[in-house]
């Protein structure tokens, strides 16, 4: 049995998209993506709601992946600061996940490196 996740198509006409502009940052006429100027923090996230049938958005949500993250670890911080038990395990998870990512980057770069 499949999982519905918000990158994967939906039944009805409303599409969600998560993207990073910083992707559109870099190069003869750098941007946001949107028609705004590059972001500073290249962390940022787009996050985009639109009508698959008549290709307009109607929603365009900003945050950063920082935001992200301090939601996470907020849930799971008790009062005085220090994390839950369940939220060390879910900083571990995250931490364990985005060390992938970084792992996946950085080759990238390294290939390109090594071609140049």
């Amino acid at each position: 049995m499949s999982r519905q996740t918000p990158f994967e198509p939906r039944p009805w006409s409303i599409q969600f998209e998560i993207y990073m502009p910083v992707e559109w940052g870099f190069g003869r006429e750098p941007s946001d993506g949107m028609g705004g100027p590059p972001v500073e923090d290249a962390g940022t996230l787009y996050v985009r709601a639109y009508n698959t049938e008549t290709e307009q958005d109607f929603l365009v949500v900003e945050t950063t992946l920082a935001d992200v993250l301090d939601e996470v670890l907020d849930i799971h911080t008790e009062v005085e600061g220090s994390l839950t038990d369940e939220g060390v395990e879910v900083a571990r998870a995250v931490r364990q996940a985005l060390l992938k990512e970084v792992q996946r980057i950085s080759a990238a770069i390294e290939r390109q490196a090594g071609e140049t």
